[in-house]
């Protein structure tokens, strides 16, 4: 494949995929939200509250003032998120907080409404602001009213982590990457990952027209639906083995582990000696693949 139209390059630093950023810096800065919340929600202010509708539920009369929330992690790698009144639909961890989200009928938020909770935590005590969204559907799109009210409350941290098996993690990327089977593997990657995916997509789309799009990467769609999972799907059908990241797949071998308390990077050997990285990180939603690093020389 040629450089014709700016495709050459992308391609081969597509599927080399060298994802996500360095694993040294997977977790810096970022707090641990693992564990038991008791959080309490002051009443928004009069003011705010003539903002929502009649019945809305963001009003103080039924916003729930406290919310107890237990964020488990499993020896399975999926996390356990529990939680009454309300149970998280999704955690997130920032730079220094922890953002709980609540949405759906498994959070029991009514339809139309979204709670999000952003809070920091400092010697077990927990301060921080709640965002409650009321949402009208509406043709063409909707309207919304978000009022924010204070958050106060505590957290004690996780006893102590359920073991990872390290193995067990390599041979589910083993698994999908033996299948060719992207959908698998974006389903075990971090959101850092996925993201890194979609820059790769974007640079796709920006130097390929439509009609080489089809040609080179068998999507059919329009430009601006090609997605990460898409450069994905095709990375890993590639014939290529340089462009391929799951090249061999069937016979990988485990060479050595770094292990942090956080992080366990495996040294993966190919059949023709090359050796990379799959760099696996702890987060809220339990284990995932942050990183497969470019191919080292066979050691000598």
């Amino acid at each position: 494949m040629g450089a014709k139209n700016g495709v050459g390059p992308i391609a081969r630093a597509a599927v080399a995929l060298t994802m996500l950023v360095s694993a040294t810096d997977a977790g810096a800065g970022q707090p641990d939200c693992w564990g038991k919340w008791h959080l309490e929600l002051a009443r928004p202010a009069p003011e705010k509250e003539a903002w929502l509708s009649p019945g809305s539920w963001c009003r103080g009369a039924t916003l729930p003032r406290a919310v107890d929330l237990e964020v488990r992690r499993s020896a399975s790698a999926t996390p356990s998120m529990t939680g009454a009144p309300l149970a998280p639909s999704d955690v997130l961890v920032g730079a220094g907080t922890c953002t709980f989200a609540f949405s759906g009928t498994e959070s029991h938020v009514p339809p139309n409404f979204e709670l999000t909770v952003e809070v920091t935590a400092k010697d077990s005590k927990v301060q921080g602001s709640a965002r409650c969204a009321e949402k009208t559907p509406a043709a063409g799109g909707g309207t919304g009213v978000t009022v924010s009210v204070a958050v106060n409350g505590s957290v004690t941290g996780e006893a102590a982590a359920a073991p990872v098996d390290t193995r067990a993690l390599v041979a589910s990327v083993t698994r999908a990457c033996a299948r060719h089977d992207a959908d698998a593997l974006w389903g075990l990657s971090t959101p850092r990952f996925q993201a890194v995916a979609g820059e790769r997509a974007q640079q796709i789309r920006a130097a390929v027209p439509p009609a080489e799009l089809r040609r080179l990467y068998g999507f059919h769609g329009k430009p601006e639906a090609f997605t990460g999972l898409n450069f994905l799907r095709h990375a890993v059908e590639s014939a290529e083995p340089a462009e391929n990241p799951c090249a061999d797949a069937a016979r990988w071998k485990i060479d050595e582990t770094r292990e942090l308390p956080d992080e366990r990077t495996v040294a993966v050997k190919r059949p023709d000696g090359t050796l990379f990285g799959l760099t696996f990180v702890r987060g809220p939603r339990g284990w995932k693949l942050d990183q497969l690093s470019k191919s080292l020389p066979p050691k000598r």
